[in-house]
């Protein structure tokens, strides 16, 4: 299936990945891939960003990663009351999240 295809590619860390929550829930479990949760917005679905620990080696996925974080404000279609506090505080739940953090404007402490 697509979403077994796609998390493979993410477990061969190919890259990350937007998936519904049910889809990996046993890999989250197993500790085989990590989610930074969006639980606010328009998606109109719960989804997950996909990553692995090996995966942060890519500075293709921490680019990523920091582009979402310092424009939350503009990616939200519906704004949030503050997307980017909301991205912030998402990623200071992960230790090697919260690493990306450092440097940007605003930095959450």
């Amino acid at each position: 299936t697509a979403p077994a295809a796609i998390k493979q590619a993410v477990m061969a860390n190919m890259g990350i990945a937007l998936l519904p929550c049910f889809s990996v829930d046993r890999e989250l479990a197993s500790g085989q891939l990590h989610a930074v949760r969006l639980e606010e917005g328009v998606l109109g679905r719960r989804f997950s960003l996909l990553w692995t620990p090996a995966s942060l080696k890519s500075e293709g996925v921490r680019t990523l990663f920091r582009f979402l974080v310092a424009f939350a404000d503009e990616l939200a279609f519906r704004p949030l009351q503050s997307p980017s506090e909301h991205v912030r505080r998402v990623f200071n739940q992960s230790t090697t999240l919260r690493k990306l953090l450092k440097g940007l404007p605003n930095e959450a402490a």
